[in-house]
């Protein structure tokens, strides 16, 4: 499980919000998609609105750590690894963390 946490600001570029509305149509990973003509008339009708996820930090856990009672680990861009965070609140280093798990330098892998 990922959960990033994020500013999202609304896009207003029109590129931007017709390959938003080109990536629905075509799904990814295929089957997912859907029609968005279904709810908005077009990638330009007023009501159609695209979201800018940049997240700064993202928390992963996996179920069997959790089962195991393992924390979960936090990631930042340009951190080398992501770090053990004992306390389930999202600080990085401190004497209870180490570096664990992948790579997210350059952004979160």
């Amino acid at each position: 499980m990922r959960s990033p946490s994020t500013p999202s600001p609304w896009v207003d570029d029109a590129d931007v919000k017709r390959r938003v509305w080109r990536l629905y149509e075509q799904g990814s990973p295929r089957g997912v998609g859907y029609p968005p003509a279904r709810f908005w008339r077009s990638p330009e009708h007023e009501s159609f609105g695209v979201l800018r996820l940049e997240p700064y930090r993202v928390q992963m856990l996996r179920a069997r750590d959790l089962a195991a009672g393992r924390p979960s680990r936090i990631g930042t861009p340009g951190q080398s690894a992501l770090v053990h965070n004992s306390t389930g609140v999202g600080q990085q280093g401190g004497p209870s963390a180490t570096a664990a798990g992948p790579s997210c330098s350059g952004g979160f892998s």
